[in-house]
């Protein structure tokens, strides 16, 4: 996967707080990041982005993880759940994880 690395002293809880939603339109498209989301130990950054290109949306992960020499940037692609009975009947089980814990 494409990746950036950061040498120096980053910390992903300082860094956090500054992140904003994009919304960025051109000639050719539009790019936003509606969602960002920070780990419970302070150590990564998952940023939810959609990118529209003509008639074309492209989905995508950028995550940033914090390293003890400075950090990481991945992109990784996004994906269509399928909505068919098993994919229910997994999100069903894993709602009722998180619910109970």
């Amino acid at each position: 996967m494409p990746h950036i690395v950061i040498n120096g002293k980053i910390t992903i809880e300082s860094i956090f707080p500054e992140l904003k939603p994009i919304f960025l339109t051109q000639d050719t498209g539009i790019l936003k990041t509606p969602a960002l989301f920070i780990s419970r130990d302070k150590k990564s950054i998952l940023v939810y982005s959609l990118s529209i290109e003509g008639s074309t949306k492209y989905r995508f992960f950028t995550l940033i993880n914090e390293r003890s020499d400075g950090a990481v940037i991945r992109v990784y692609p996004g994906f269509e759940n399928e909505k068919n009975t098993r994919s229910k009947e997994n999100f069903s089980s894993d709602s009722k994880t998180a619910i109970s814990n």
